[in-house]
């Protein structure tokens, strides 16, 4: 077979670590596609209109966007250098959920802040894990449309 027609190796690789971590976070947290749907839900009952971006790490961002009924685009870590296929004027149009795990739940992250300049908090919440009693604890605020 010629070369330009193998599969890539480190994409096989890549494919199948991402395939294990959703598996393993179905498997360490406890319905991750209820909350998106509440999320997705609140979203839209707030502002008339579907989810379209949220805001968020790869991992917690990219969660919601998954398990969200409306298939939102991420605008990962909150960095337009990571996502250039967002447009901002587009995101700020039409709102956004911001969504975090790694800093005080009832902060926006100071990156997510300046993309997202009065972004109002919801109230945190935990999601609780499947293998032992702890949780994640996770914050998120609403981006409503302009």
């Amino acid at each position: 077979m010629p070369r330009s027609h193998r599969p890539d190796r480190r994409a096989l690789r890549f494919t199948a670590r991402t395939a294990d971590r959703h598996v393993l976070y179905q498997e360490a947290v406890q319905a991750p596609e209820r909350d998106a749907r509440f999320l997705s839900r609140y979203f839209e009952k707030t502002t008339g209109a579907p989810l379209r971006y949220v805001i968020g790490s790869m991992w917690d961002g990219g969660n919601l966007a998954h398990y969200s009924p409306d298939q939102p685009r991420v605008l990962i870590d909150g960095l337009p250098a990571r996502a250039p296929w967002i447009d901002l004027g587009d995101l700020r149009e039409k709102g956004a959920i911001l969504v975090w795990t790694q800093s005080d739940p009832r902060e926006v992250p100071p990156a997510f802040a300046v993309i997202a300049p009065g972004a109002e908090l919801g109230a945190p919440f935990d999601l609780p894990m499947r293998r032992n009693d702890g949780a994640v604890h996770v914050g998120w605020a609403i981006l409503k449309p302009r």
